[in-house]
Formats: structure tokens, C-alpha cells, sequence
């Protein structure tokens, strides 16, 4: 057996399985004193479990015995849990796998993924045998020795880092060209766009460039993260001397906030992600998202195959996004004046 004495880390459930050569879930069986484990086995687990020095997490086994049915929890985890797009992703995804039999759970992991790691390895000791990963992290690597013990992952929106996963992800080039076009249909002309990534940027050029427009650096800012930058750059570009007359923008939380400089402005708006009640807003949004139904259905399917041993190689599934127009993004060019800017709610009254 290999000794955890140099190892800084707590040894976990899937060090002792390791140890003894034996399933993890072997080694919950011992651990709760389940019938059924032969002696021999029962014996190379109990002497791993004292080789390194193994405690078990309280915490994790009160869950486990008190909330969770074993086997039938499913984790997502996600960066933030106040986000109120990703509460209503969980909302899709707890109808699609009660359908199979199993439960959700939601967590957050961190706006950088720094406590995945962690978050994996309690959770799985608590019993819970898959997750679905919505994850800012750079590596996801730590994931692998459990999956090689069973436990079952699929990654949402974005794919695994430096690894090889099951992916379930919305067609992002298309949903920025479909975004593009529907404002090139509206005469606009000069489009910015705005996200924290560079995912979309391939369908926003490509849009630009089949209408003959050329791509203008000054009107693409991406790596913007955080909300204040999203409407300091609004605000800029409403200050230029030639202004874009449109803007795509990637992510919901930063479409309300490039949106507040934008009210009265006359400039177009599209989003490519789902809005809360988007049609409810001052300035209706129109967006450009995948059905969440769909998503979290086939999200579902792709998790709960692979934990039933009906997978083959590491999927990758794309979903389609599809346009709602509500306002925002039918706005032609220079045909509303600008109006003073609201100081309170960006809500309608009713």
C-alpha cells in the first residue's frame, strides 16, 4: 500500500479505495457495516483505512444517512448560487432527472471554481453519484480519479479544462451570428459587442463580414466579467464620436447592467442568454437562448447514461439557441431620441 505520511491533504474515501483495490463504494459498504463484503475484503479496507490515517467526514456521512437516497443525488454545481438564470437551469434540470428516478441538488463553487475540488469529494462521500458542472475553473483534472472509480460528471455551457468529460453546450458561434443578423435586418450597421469571453466572437465577424462590414476593434470588448465594466464600456461607446447604433451582448447579468446607460438611448440590444423576466423590463429584452426544457432534458439523459453503464466515449452534445424578439433588438437606427436616463427601477410598474 502506499503511505500518505508526506501528503499534506487529508487522505479521502477514494485514497483508502485506491489502497485496498477496491471500489469506493466497497469502502462505504465497510465503513457502514453493510452485510455482504467478504472478510478478506473487509480486512485489506480496514487496513488502509489505518495505514493512512483515514477519518471519516461526520458531516458528509449525516447527509448522506439523513437527506440523500444513495446513489439517486445528482449535485449542480455552479459559480454563483445567486444567479437567476442558473437557479432557473437547476429548476430545468430537477424535473428532467426525477424523471429518471434521481434527486438535485445546487451548490455554489466559487466565481473561479476554487472549492470544486473540495465540493466533489465531500458531496461523493455524501452519496451523491453525479454531477453536472458549470465551471469558471482553468483544470478540471482532479476530477478524474473519480470518474475512474464511477462517480459521473457532465459539464454544462462551457467544456471540461485539460480533461476529457461528457459536455452539454449551446451552439454559442451560432447564437452570436443569429443575434447579429436579426440587427443587420434592422438596418444597424454599426454593432458592438460585449462578453466575458471569446466564444461568440466567430458568428458576430462572420455575420458582420457575409452583410460586407468590417470588423472595428473599437467595438469589440471582451473579457469583461464583472457588471460595472459592462456598463462603463456601454457608457463609453455612448460617448464616441460615432457611437454604435447596436450592441450584442454575452450573459444576462451583463445585459442589465450595459442596459442602464442604454434606456432612452435609441440603441439596439440583444442578449445571448435567457433574461428574467425579460419581457417585464423597461426596455424588453430580446434574447437569444436555448429552450431550458430541451437542455436540461438532454443534460439528464447524457448524466444518467453514463452512470447506468449505457455511455461509450465522453459526449459532446450542442444545442441550438433560438431568438425571442420582445423589443430591444427591433429598434432601427436613429429612429428614437435619446431620453433621460432612469434613476430607480428598471421594472415597469404594473
Amino acid at each position: 500500500m502506499t503511505s500518505m505520511s508526506d501528503r499534506s491533504q487529508r487522505p479521502t474515501l477514494w485514497d483508502v479505495a485506491r489502497a485496498a483495490g477496491v471500489s469506493a463504494k466497497t469502502v462505504s459498504r465497510v465503513l457502514n457495516g453493510e452485510a455482504g463484503v467478504a472478510a478478506d475484503t473487509t480486512a485489506r479496507v480496514q487496513a488502509a483505512i489505518a495505514e493512512l490515517g483515514f477519518e471519516r467526514n461526520e458531516a458528509a456521512r449525516q447527509l448522506r444517512t439523513g437527506r440523500m437516497a444513495r446513489g439517486r443525488s445528482l449535485c449542480l454545481l455552479v459559480p454563483e448560487l445567486g444567479d437567476a438564470g442558473r437557479a432557473e437551469l437547476a429548476g430545468s434540470l430537477a424535473s428532467a432527472v426525477e424523471a429518471h428516478g434521481y434527486r438535485l441538488l445546487m451548490t455554489g463553487s466559487g466565481s473561479a471554481g476554487e472549492r470544486e475540488a473540495e465540493l466533489v469529494q465531500n458531496l461523493s462521500e455524501a452519496g451523491v453519484a453525479g454531477f453536472f458542472v458549470v465551471s469558471a475553473a482553468a483544470d478540471h483534472r482532479y476530477l478524474i480519479p473519480h470518474l475512474r472509480q464511477g462517480l459521473a460528471a457532465a459539464f454544462l455551457l462551457h467544456p471540461a479544462a485539460q480533461m476529457q468529460a461528457d459536455s452539454v453546450l449551446v451552439d454559442e458561434v451560432d447564437a452570436a451570428r443569429q443575434a447579429t443578423q436579426h440587427l443587420l435586418r434592422f438596418s444597424h450597421r454599426r454593432i458592438a459587442f460585449l462578453g466575458p469571453r471569446h466564444d461568440h466572437l466567430a458568428g458576430y465577424q462572420d455575420a458582420l463580414s457575409g452583410s460586407g462590414i468590417p470588423l472595428d476593434p473599437d467595438l469589440v470588448r471582451t473579457a469583461v466579467q464583472e457588471a460595472p465594466e459592462a456598463e462603463a464600456a456601454a457608457r463609453e461607446w455612448l460617448a464616441a464620436p460615432v457611437p454604435p447604433t447596436a450592441i450584442v451582448v454575452a450573459g444576462a447579468w451583463l445585459a442589465l447592467a450595459a442596459m442602464r446607460p442604454l434606456l432612452g438611448s435609441g440603441m439596439g440590444l440583444v442578449v445571448l442568454e435567457d433574461v428574467p423576466a425579460a419581457d417585464l423590463l423597461k426596455m424588453p429584452l430580446t434574447t437569444v437562448s436555448a429552450s431550458l426544457s430541451d437542455f436540461g432534458e438532454k443534460a439528464a439523459e447524457v448524466l444518467v447514461n453514463r452512470l447506468e453503464g449505457r455511455a461509450g466515449p465522453p459526449q459532446r452534445v450542442v444545442v441550438r439557441a433560438h431568438l425571442v424578439a420582445r423589443g430591444s433588438g427591433e429598434v432601427r437606427p436613429g429612429l428614437n431620441r435619446p431620453g433621460p436616463e432612469p434613476r430607480r427601477s428598471w421594472y415597469r410598474r404594473r
